[in-house]
């Protein structure tokens, strides 16, 4: 109840702070926030700690609440408390039900629930995306938002929603056209759009 009060209140302020510091950054905002309560918004390319960054401001900008998955471990005392009131969720890697059963949970369990996933995983170069936003996104019956930043042209937003089809490449392929012309921060770091399922699927 307190941080649900807090966030209201600091809410408004926010929103506009948020909009000056991309204007004074020099982001130009794209798209509007999606009408659906329920989402997975995907944030990339995710080369640097500034992409986090960006991308939560865009979330004070357009007034969306997000949350986003931090391990169990580190909700202890008053930071635990500090990071659940900002949205973070946490998680237990070694639980028996899995990681992607859990956020399922989550979605089932609340009216609105917007999870903010970096779908590459890690800042260094990958083979693949991780693949748990795919799998959660369908599970929970909920659509994926595209949520882009490009450094090479200072441009970023919320700039699609689909529903996944279960046809893993027809459902990559879909978020292959929107990325490829993406920048990333680091373009040597960036990871290619691409899951281990479409392989698997190939094969």
């Amino acid at each position: 109840m307190i941080g649900a009060f807090l966030r209201g209140c600091i809410s408004i302020p926010l929103h506009w702070l948020s909009r000056v510091v991309l204007k004074v950054w020099g982001w130009k905002v794209l798209g509007t926030a999606p009408k659906e309560p329920k989402y997975i918004l995907l944030a990339a390319p995710h080369t640097s700690n500034w992409d986090a960054i960006v991308m939560l401001a865009l979330a004070c900008y357009y007034r969306i609440r997000v949350y986003w998955m931090v391990k169990h471990s580190v909700f202890v005392g008053p930071f635990g408390w500090f990071l659940k009131a900002i949205g973070g969720v946490p998680i237990n890697r070694r639980a028996a039900h899995g990681i992607v059963q859990q956020m399922i949970e989550r979605f089932q369990q609340n009216e609105r629930y917007i999870l903010l996933i970096p779908p590459e995983g890690t800042r260094s170069k990958a083979k693949y995306w991780k693949s748990g936003f795919y799998h959660i996104a369908l599970g929970a019956d909920v659509p994926i938002v595209s949520g882009t930043m490009d450094w090479a042209k200072k441009e970023s937003g919320l700039v699609d929603t689909c529903r996944l089809t279960g046809r893993v490449q027809d459902d990559m392929d879909h978020l292959r056209a929107i990325y490829s012309h993406i920048s990333a921060r680091y373009p040597q770091d960036y990871s290619p759009c691409r899951i281990r399922e479409e392989d698997r699927t190939a094969s």
